[in-house]
């Protein structure tokens, strides 16, 4: 699904744009989508706490928790959980871990010394054929590419 960025930042997006064009440096660029999307999240709804909680210990994990165990600790059901979750932060919980998980990936790798084995343990990845699938499916690259892009384009560890 692609969404339009006028219907995802409204109005001020056409601003955000011409800054985004404007600016050749991608740090830079991610600083100001950062801050679009920080004030577009403060003007939305709170969520459910329990989905709040959901995604505190998710996060906390690296994606590392089983969505069941994530229902039983916020006391829903999987399926409730799943449902609300995916209401209101845009992702199921599985998709949110992928992601997570991958981020955390990516900023072991971009750290000095970094070994593809340790980092596909240390995120709890089945193994190396697993991390790549992975890397490919959600960046399009593998650990290696992703790793040296990061590192050309000075981008510093997260």
């Amino acid at each position: 699904m692609v969404v339009g960025l006028c219907d995802a930042l409204g109005p001020g997006a056409g601003v955000l744009a011409d800054q985004l064009a404007a600016t050749s440096d991608w740090g830079a660029r991610f600083d100001l989508l950062d801050i679009a999307l920080s004030a577009r999240f403060e003007r939305g709804p709170a969520p459910a706490p329990e989905v709040s909680h959901a995604w505190r210990l998710l996060s906390r994990a690296g994606g590392a928790l089983p969505v069941g165990r994530i229902a039983a600790e916020v006391g829903w059901s999987q399926g409730y959980l799943v449902r609300r979750f995916t209401e209101q932060v845009g992702l199921t919980p599985k998709m949110s871990a992928r992601v997570l998980r991958f981020h955390r990936a990516v900023r072991l790798l971009t750290r000095e010394g970094a070994h593809l084995t340790e980092v596909t343990a240390a995120c709890g990845f089945y193994d190396q054929a697993h991390l790549n699938r992975e890397f490919r499916a959600l960046a399009g690259a593998t650990p290696g590419q992703m790793a040296a892009a990061r590192v050309a384009e000075g981008a510093l560890a997260l």
